[in-house]
């Protein structure tokens, strides 16, 4: 099972997810994190919603007993105000040697998803993949930290100009027509 904490609120060590860094470094990948935080609380905010992530602040630091890490948030509002119609915007910043041991150099994959609970009329119960950006892949930690800055700032427009109807027909039997 994974641990989470809050990067704003339990400041953990960022070490594990981008190695060996200066304290200027951590200084400065902790200004843009914060700034990945209030683009997530911004969407939340647009939807209604006061929390982002699993803790509530935004991004969460998830290691696992594999020894994998990442960092990763979550808005995940809901249309009709029923559990059948969310939808999920995700942005994840993971080490490339999470899933590839034979990369030599450090990098990071940073990810950005939306799902849309399933709309189909023999209804699956489980989120379809609706969006989805070829991940960015960066070779330097400040590097990382401005693609999952940059990430944010995507899914708070994707966000913004796309109504919680159009992406639930993304999951739907024909996404022409309203499901």
């Amino acid at each position: 099972m994974a641990t989470t904490s809050s990067v704003a609120k339990d400041r953990p060590d960022l070490g594990p997810v981008f190695g060996s860094i200066t304290d200027e470094q951590d200084r400065r990948i902790r200004g843009i994190l914060l700034e990945v935080d209030e683009n997530l609380l911004a969407l939340a905010r647009h939807f209604e919603l006061e929390r982002a992530g699993w803790e509530g602040t935004g991004l969460d630091l998830f290691s696992y007993p594999s020894g994998q890490v990442q960092l990763s948030s979550f808005v995940e509002p809901c249309d009709k105000g029923d559990g059948n119609h969310s939808v999920s915007f995700c942005i994840e910043l993971a080490p490339v040697s999470n899933h590839d041991d034979s990369c030599s150099e450090p990098a990071w994959d940073i990810e950005l998803e939306v799902y849309a609970d399933c709309q189909h009329k023999e209804y699956c119960g489980s989120m379809h993949l609706v969006h989805d950006r070829p991940a960015v892949r960066t070779a330097s930690p400040i590097d990382a930290a401005l693609a999952l800055r940059d990430a944010a700032e995507e899914l708070l427009r994707l966000g913004k100009e796309t109504p919680l109807a159009s992406w639930l027909l993304l999951a739907s039997d024909d996404p022409q027509e309203p499901a």
